[in-house]
């Protein structure tokens, strides 16, 4: 018999951002100081380095709470102009490929959340939304990619990308959102889209952006930090966590079942929360393998 052909093995990263609210220096004006640890504009030297480095492909994602939580962003809010807001052409000079939304970014109302994501030229995605006056947000996107196999070839990776942000977001945000949008349960969605974006548009990986954090209070409905449990979703392939301004992998985790803070896994899912205001970057490395079925993570 001939001999089996050696499957092909390729390389991707995954690199994200989460919680960033508009530190975009790491300066508080605030208190009148400076945090060297912070600001996206400290990350995109770290991005730049990342992409250099990698052995293959570099996707750039943010888990949302982009646009509250400095007082740049109260004044831009507050100015009401016509001006570009600053975060868009970052964003875009950054290259992310895809953008979650944060319960608090709906702090400023909707037309203001409209205006800021229609000019943004990468998908921003929730797929536990319901908002006529937001037509542009997506409940997931297709990404296609190439990847360098190590053999030398060349190969096309469908990774589908969603993204949720917690239910009670209805709540907190109720004087802009009550009467038109709705939300619903974060966790029932991703892994309903996750269904699609497998069999109906033949995603090779699947990305869950979760603006939720990880709790050991797993499968309790209406979880604000529902993190673990998108990575229980069989279709899910890796999560990004958030909301909850924590680092994971991270000590404070090692009780949490089924987790593996060596691994950064959680149910075998690779699983990465990068911290707030610009503090950290996630990172995922991901080594991948393709079967009769596509590519998958070995």
């Amino acid at each position: 018999m001939p001999p089996k052909p050696v499957p092909l093995v390729a390389n991707m990263r995954i690199l994200a951002t989460t919680d960033v609210h508009m530190q975009l220096t790491g300066r508080d004006d605030r208190l009148s100081l400076t945090h060297t640890d912070r600001g996206l504009a400290r990350l995109a030297t770290l991005i730049d380095q990342q992409r250099q480095t990698a052995r293959g492909t570099t996707l750039l994602f943010d888990n949302g709470d982009f646009l509250q939580g400095a007082a740049m962003a109260d004044a831009l809010y507050d100015a009401q102009s016509d001006i570009t807001h600053p975060l868009g052409p970052i964003m875009s000079d950054l290259a992310y490929d895809a953008v979650g939304l944060g319960n608090h970014d709906f702090d400023f109302g909707i037309p203001y959340l409209r205006r800021f994501t229609d000019a943004l030229p990468c998908p921003v995605l929730c797929a536990n939304l319901e908002c006529s006056d937001l037509p542009a947000i997506a409940p997931f996107t297709v990404l296609e990619h190439k990847v360098r196999a190590e053999d030398g070839s060349h190969h096309v990776i469908r990774i589908g990308v969603v993204s949720a942000l917690p239910q009670q977001t209805a709540i907190w945000n109720a004087r802009f959102l009550a009467g038109c949008a709705t939300l619903s349960d974060p966790v029932l969605a991703i892994q309903t889209i996750s269904k699609t974006l497998r069999c109906d548009h033949g995603a090779d990986l699947i990305i869950a952006l979760s603006h939720g954090g990880i709790t050991v209070d797993c499968g309790l409905p209406n979880q604000e930090h529902f993190a673990a449990d998108v990575a229980r979703i069989e279709e899910v392939d890796v999560v990004i966590a958030g909301h909850q301004h924590k680092l994971f992998p991270d000590p404070s985790f090692r009780n949490l079942p089924d987790t593996d803070i060596q691994d950064s896994t959680i149910a075998g899912t690779p699983c990465v929360m990068p911290g707030f205001g610009g503090s950290h970057l996630g990172q995922i490395d991901l080594h991948l393998q393709q079967n009769d079925d596509g590519w998958i993570i070995f």
